[in-house]
């Protein structure tokens, strides 16, 4: 054994209850515990494939120009002038997360030149819909609430 004081490490399980975290081989001590984070990818519909959030941002919000970002569904739509930009995540709540985390990021570099809508009224939800459709995403793709 190294000169290190073993502590109790707990960790809460998934009905909320403290557990205590140990090894099965009692010559190794946990010294300590951290979240780590993964990054994940989101669908980009144009490109038709999984890019790295770095990605998007360097891609389709480093302009200058006024940007508007929505949520539809489990999606998120860029408005760029006339220009509209299709990505897909898991569920409708990781988008609103999704937006939620870009959001503090540009006020963290301030960037303003973004506007976010998060929750839509269903009459604009339904103008949203008759505009993607113009631009040629089908409907039954944007009607959708989660991918697997």
């Amino acid at each position: 054994m190294g000169k290190c004081k073993r502590k109790p490490l707990h960790r809460r399980d998934e009905l909320g209850r403290l557990a205590e975290v140990t090894t099965k081989n009692k010559k190794y001590h946990i010294l300590k515990i951290e979240d780590f984070a993964i990054e994940e990818k989101i669908y980009d519909h144009k490109q038709q494939k999984r890019i790295y959030v770095e990605n998007l941002i360097q891609t389709y919000l480093s302009t200058n120009n006024i940007i508007q970002m929505y949520t539809l569904n489990n999606k998120i739509i860029i408005q760029n002038n006339d220009e509209f930009f299709l990505f897909s995540l898991k569920m409708v709540s990781e988008s609103a997360r999704f937006i939620e985390c870009i959001k503090n990021y540009f006020l963290k570099i301030k960037k303003y030149n973004c506007l976010f809508s998060k929750d839509i009224s269903t009459a604009q939800r339904k103008e949203l819909y008759t505009i993607l459709e113009s631009k040629g995403f089908p409907k039954k793709l944007l009607y959708k609430h989660y991918t697997y």
